[in-house]
């Protein structure tokens, strides 16, 4: 089990408390695209906001699954996200946006 704290001092920086398992590993100031490293992966911490039918779904699904509901929320992400990448339309859509994004460049 992996738990963070987070607190904000004047100018804004975060306060990160780490723990895992009641075993304090480091407390720090950070910036708020700070990346943890945890068990081998880069975990970036995000802020997800549900209804309360759609958080219930998701407590199910993850209970049934014996799963934590952040595993079940990144499994649907890359399903979607790889879904996206097969899609011939928004593939198209990403090609046009890149290249208006290109053109203000090469002035």
């Amino acid at each position: 089990m992996f738990r963070v704290k987070r607190e904000h001092d004047r100018e804004g920086r975060k306060n990160v408390q780490a723990a895992a398992i009641g075993n304090m590993i480091r407390q720090c100031w950070v910036p708020s695209d700070f990346i943890f490293h945890y068990r081998g992966y880069e975990l970036k911490a995000m802020t997800l906001r549900l209804s309360a039918e759609q958080a219930e779904a998701l407590e199910t699904v993850a209970d049934i699954e014996s799963m934590p509901a952040s595993e079940v929320i990144r499994a649907a992400i890359t399903e979607h996200i790889d879904s996206r990448k097969n899609d011939p339309a928004f593939q198209e859509s990403l090609k046009d946006r890149l290249n208006r994004a290109r053109r203000p460049l090469r002035k």
